[in-house]
Formats: structure tokens, sequence, C-alpha cells
């Protein structure tokens, strides 16, 4: 049942990155269920702005560039389109000098929620015990305390925090015959350590494409410019015949191009970065491959199936939601150049495994 609010005009402020912009626009989707006269304004960063153009929920998207003027130029902005509240999921002091001054002076709780991260002091073992809420469900809280609703989760129906990208018309990819994977090889220059090892990747392209349940299948390698060496190495390893059912496209599309290609895709495999949230977001079947970092806390979340694989439960150390591991070993891919030791946990994570669960996901279609 939708219910009114004196909240006309809400602004709601995440500027990145691609992973936390998608979880946050769940609570975007959710509002709007429930509030759907409710006109959400979004602000992020000028690389994620045709993106946040397509969250299910969000009626305008702003841009953010940096610089005392264009600070200003905003403010006024936003002044003379009426926002009369701001959820600001960027708690930095720059947006929060921002929001403070888009709402004065009516800078009180019943304008202004700003998100406090849940956080746990503990890691490893500890912290896969503990009870933590998923960041889609942290997002939210402070939506639920701007808008007085104390009964979450109870008034929503299940699955409600998901985030869906709208896209215009149907993927390109539609178009070809046989199956077509997406294959994500990389995780950008920053938290290297969220990889999974090229050679393991270019193990599984060479099952993938010799599988005889997949002899007409293509396959796509999908990433930014940072992901073309490991792109490279996985075309290099694999015989002349199936390199020619493989098609490049690290470095080649931008965000938009990237969510049709994913959402044309029988299958996606990635690890913990941008794309692999991406492709939860447009419904594609999904094999994410999670080490350091969480899957309770930040696993991908969307409406099409989803299997997370994470390292055997004896390795006692992950997740550590570390930049660089502690204790890695020697390196099993010489084709990685960001660090000279493979982090245990996705070192664990093993090729005939990742195999097993891209066949449950195709079967499950």
């Amino acid at each position: 049942m939708t219910q009114t609010s004196p909240i006309r005009k809400l602004l709601v402020i995440r500027l990145g990155a691609m992973g936390d912009v998608l979880h946050a626009s769940a609570s975007a989707r959710a509002l709007k269920a429930r509030f759907p006269q409710v006109e959400i304004h979004w602000l992020t960063w000028p690389v994620y702005e045709a993106l946040a153009a397509r969250l299910d929920g969000v009626n305008r998207v702003w841009r953010f560039e940096r610089g005392p003027l264009a600070m200003a130029r905003l403010i006024r902005a936003f002044r003379a389109c009426g926002i009369d509240a701001v959820v600001n999921l960027q708690p930095s002091a720059r947006m929060r000098l921002l929001a403070a001054a888009v709402l004065a002076p009516r800078w009180d709780e019943t304008h202004l929620a700003t998100y406090r991260k849940q956080r746990l002091s503990v890691t490893g073992l500890h912290e896969r015990s503990a009870r933590r809420r998923h960041a889609t469900e942290d997002f939210f809280q402070p939506f639920c305390r701007l808008f007085n609703m104390s009964d979450w989760p109870s008034s929503f129906e299940a699955g409600a925090l998901l985030p869906r990208l709208r896209l215009p018309v149907e993927s390109p990819l539609t178009a070809l015959a046989g199956r077509r994977i997406a294959l994500i090889p990389g995780v950008g220059a920053k938290r290297a350590n969220r990889a999974w090892p090229t050679t393991y990747a270019a193990q599984l392209s060479h099952r993938l494409l010799s599988s005889p349940d997949l002899l007409d299948a293509r396959l796509f390698l999908v990433g930014g410019r940072d992901d073309r060496a490991a792109s490279q190495a996985i075309c290099e390893a694999l015989a002349p015949t199936l390199r020619a059912r493989v098609e490049n496209r690290c470095g080649q599309d931008d965000l938009m191009q990237t969510a049709f290609l994913l959402a044309g895709c029988h299958l996606v495999i990635g690890a913990d970065t941008g794309p692999t949230h991406l492709a939860a977001a447009v419904g594609a079947p999904l094999v994410a491959l999670f080490g350091p970092t969480s899957a309770q806390r930040t696993g991908p979340r969307g409406e099409g199936p989803i299997i997370t694989l994470t390292p055997p439960s004896d390795l006692a150390c992950w997740p550590c939601e570390r930049p660089v591991c502690l204790d890695p070993q020697p390196s099993l891919d010489a084709s990685c150049h960001h660090f000279d030791a493979q982090p245990a946990c996705m070192a664990a994570l093993l090729v005939d495994a990742t195999f097993d669960a891209c066949q449950q996901a195709l079967k499950q279609q």
C-alpha cells in the first residue's frame, strides 16, 4: 500500500563507486514503492551520470564537479529546484557542508539523514559468524529514519532492496546465436588483491569454450583499461581455434555499453568489482568470486540467479577487508602486474569449483 509524505523532492548524495551507487540505488527503488509521489534526485560523479539516470526509482540525476564555484552553482540550483530533504550517503566533510547549505535553515533530522556505516571490529572467521547488514540494507537505514519507516522490513515485499537498471531496449547480443558468456578478468588498479588469478581465468576460459555443451558459445572479456593486460594474457593462453570465439572488450566500452553487453549474456563471471555488480543490476546470471571482501556485506544483489563462491572455511583469514594481503602466497600468476604474491583467499577459489558453478548457473536457465 502506498502512502504520502510531506517530503516532495528528495536529494540522495552518493558519488561513487559503481558498486556502492548500485547498492544504494536499491533504497530509491524501495522508497518509490511506498512513496511514489516523492521525486528522487541523485548526485553523483560525472562518470556515473548515465548509469544513475537508468537507476530504477531515480527521477533526475545531477553531476558533482570539484571546485568552490561549481559547488556554489550546485547549491543555488538545488535551492531553486525546491529540494526539501536530503539523504547523505557520502558523509564526507564536503558533502555535509553541501547538505547543510542546500537545506539551510532547515538543517534538522526531519529534513536530513546521514549514512552511518555499520562497522565491525573483527575480521576473518569471527567476521563470518557476526551479524552484519548487507550494504543495501545499511544504505537504507537513513531513508527509514527520514521517512519514519520503523516497520521496515515487514511492510515491504521480500526482495524489495534489489538494485535494478532500466535499459530502454534489448541487448544487441540477443541476436547472436549460441550461449553468450562474459568474463570480467580484473578488478581495476585499486584493491588488486580482489582479483582472481589470470592463469585461473585462462584455464576457466579454456574449459568453458571446450565444453561439449558450449561448442557454439562466445566469450566476451569485459573490463576497463586497467584490465587489458589480464585480458590479453587470457587470449594468448588459448589455442587459435578457441581464441576465434573470444571478443576482448576491455577498455573499449563505456558503462552503458557494458551494461547492454552484460544484459545479453547467459552467464557472467567476475570478482568483487563494479562490472560484477552491474551484471547483477541488469539481471544477468552471475558467478561471483569473493575472497578478501565480505560477500555477506557487499556481495552482488540482483533479480537474476547469483552464485557466490568464497574460500574454504578452514582458511580462517577471510574476509580481511584489507587493500593488501598480509600473508600472501607465492605468485601463481606471472601475468599480474599489480602484486608479486597471490592472496591465499583468491588462490583458494579453484578452477574446478568455479567451472561447476558456471555449469550450474547455465543449467538453471
